[in-house]
C-alpha cells in the first residue's frame, strides 16, 4: 500500500475535487456513493464468476455419456407412460360408447 501511496492520493484528490470545499457532499460520496458503487461492482463480478462456473458444469455434463444415457432413459419412461395413458383413455372411450 505504501508503494502506491502517491498514486492513491492522486486518485482520491481527483475524485473529491469536483466537490470543492463542500464537506457534506464529500462525506456523502465517501460514506455512501463510493461504497455502494464498489459493492455493486463486486456483486456483478461475483455473479459472473458463479454463472460461468455453472456454464462450465453444464458443458461438462453434455460430454458425459452417463448424462445422455440418463436423459434417454427418462425420455423413454415418459414416452411409455404417455402411451399407457393414451391406451387407457382409448379403452375408457370404447367402454363408454357401448
Amino acid at each position: 500500500m505504501l508503494v502506491f501511496e502517491k498514486y492513491l492520493e492522486y486518485i482520491a484528490v481527483g475524485m473529491l475535487s469536483p466537490f470543492g470545499n463542500n464537506y457534506r457532499f464529500k462525506f456523502i460520496f465517501v460514506m455512501v456513493l463510493f461504497p455502494v458503487t464498489v459493492n455493486v461492482l463486486q456483486f456483478w463480478i461475483t455473479d459472473n464468476i458463479i454463472k460461468s462456473d455453472k456454464a462450465i458444469e453444464e458443458k461438462d455434463k453434455s460430454h458425459d455419456i452417463s448424462y445422455f444415457e440418463e436423459e434417454f432413459r427418462l425420455r423413454k419412461e415418459n414416452s411409455i407412460l404417455y402411451d399407457i395413458e393414451e391406451n387407457l383413455n382409448r379403452t375408457f372411450i370404447l367402454i363408454d360408447r357401448k
